[in-house]
């Protein structure tokens, strides 16, 4: 396979892809989301590609990586073993930060770009899940939680 360009700051792939965006792009970041690549990345997130609780922390931090990156100028590929779910699912919960978009609508519009793109169904499953607070400004998610706690049953 070969990287996919989706944007002019950002690529996702498997691990040898990761690896030639680091000979072509020296001043590049990999962000790898595998605990089994062997590219080592200048960020690691050791998720495994299935339902494992200590994945959703690393999945989070490593969406919110992705989004760090967002207007720095500095190219990022997303990386994985195979480059098909966990890196798939990263960009998603990024799209779905940055852009304002739904996981499905996310998943569509990479699909287009890479056809091979198939989160597992634990990570779909977790950006449904969240599609409130990421999909929404944090000022106002923030602000509809706070007004959850004060109503009493809610929350």
């Amino acid at each position: 396979m070969t990287a996919t360009k989706l944007n002019e700051t950002m690529w996702v792939g498997d691990w040898q892809d990761a690896h030639r965006f680091k000979l072509a792009k020296p001043d590049g970041r990999v962000i790898t989301v595998a605990h089994d690549s062997p590219l080592i990345g200048h960020h690691m997130y050791p998720i495994r590609d299935g339902p494992f609780q200590e994945n959703d922390k690393l999945f989070w931090e490593a969406i919110d990586k992705v989004v760090s990156y967002k207007g720095t100028g500095i190219p990022i590929i997303v990386q994985c073993t195979a480059g098909i779910s966990r890196s798939s699912a990263v960009v998603i919960g990024a799209a779905m930060r940055t852009r304002g978009i739904s996981a499905d609508s996310a998943l569509e519009q990479l699909r287009k770009l890479r056809p091979q793109a198939n989160p597992n169904p634990y990570f779909m499953a977790l950006l449904h899940w969240s599609e409130r607070r990421l999909i929404t400004p944090p000022s106002v998610t923030h602000a509809y939680d706070r007004i959850l706690r004060e109503v009493p049953g809610q929350a």
